[in-house]
């Protein structure tokens, strides 16, 4: 994942770098931590076009840290969820 472009500085928020914190969208670009301090989070977009099945599974292998990638990974899991749930009887 990329940032592209800086987009300033989130006080009061701490979180890992390159947790996606939101989307943008009118740009169909993401907020993106990029640095982290004692203050708070530095930001950049990351384009929508970035956000790959690679970038995706990092996020599931270190664990959502937003709510915008906890929804990124259902949406992104939801094949394998209704596959499961039709195996296991729970489904159409």
């Amino acid at each position: 994942m990329r940032y592209n472009i800086s987009a300033g500085r989130v006080n009061g928020v701490h979180a890992p770098i390159g947790t996606v914190l939101g989307p943008k969208a009118v740009t169909r670009e993401f907020v993106t931590v990029t640095g982290n301090d004692d203050q708070g989070v530095t930001v950049g977009y990351t384009q929508e076009g970035e956000m790959d099945a690679v970038a995706l599974e990092m996020i599931i292998d270190r664990g959502p840290a937003s709510v915008t990638e906890h929804e990124m990974v259902m949406g992104y899991q939801s094949g394998i969820r209704r596959r499961l749930q039709f195996l296991f009887g729970q489904g159409g």
